[in-house]
């Protein structure tokens, strides 16, 4: 197993060092979800292999890699991956303090115009005092009282 380890390193140092297929999968025996094996059997030796066992290596690292990249980058290393796949955002406009109060103003405070209405209203034509208006609806409410002709008891009735 030192021996596996101290050749993974001397294949990361050295960029130009082949990679055996029985490296690799002696890597992949001791270490299965370590993609970089493969990775590096299939970068450095893909022109040599066989499609069955590139078939095989490429699966290896699509079920391993956490990520979409080392395989796309080992399948077309030429293409870059799309980075314009979202559209670009714009950002959002954050207004200032101003802007926020002149906007909250604009949308729930009455305007100049309608202001000075009111207190024109109010001053000109204060309403009329709550108690004053129960009163009078009392008033008109009561019933006249009707005259009858009968006796006392029959106008009861």
């Amino acid at each position: 197993m030192e021996n596996l380890l101290e050749t993974l390193k001397s294949l990361l140092s050295d960029p130009q060092m082949p990679v055996s297929p029985e490296w690799t999968d002696s890597m992949l025996e001791t270490y299965p979800y370590m993609p970089l094996p493969a990775m590096l059997e299939l970068e450095r030796n893909s022109t040599a292999m066989s499609a069955q066992r590139k078939n095989m290596l490429m699966q290896h690292v699509a079920v391993t890699s956490p990520s979409p990249l080392p395989l796309h980058r080992i399948v077309t290393p030429d293409t870059p991956l799309k980075p314009d796949f979202y559209p670009e955002q714009k950002p959002i406009e954050t207004p200032d303090t101003n802007q926020a109060i002149d906007k909250f103003i604009s949308n729930y405070c009455p305007s100049q115009h309608n202001e000075e209405e009111i207190l024109e209203r109010l001053i000109f034509n204060p309403t009329p005092d709550y108690s004053q208006l129960l009163a009078e609806e009392e008033e008109r409410s009561v019933p006249e009282k009707e005259t009858t002709t009968g006796s006392d008891q029959d106008s009861r009735i």
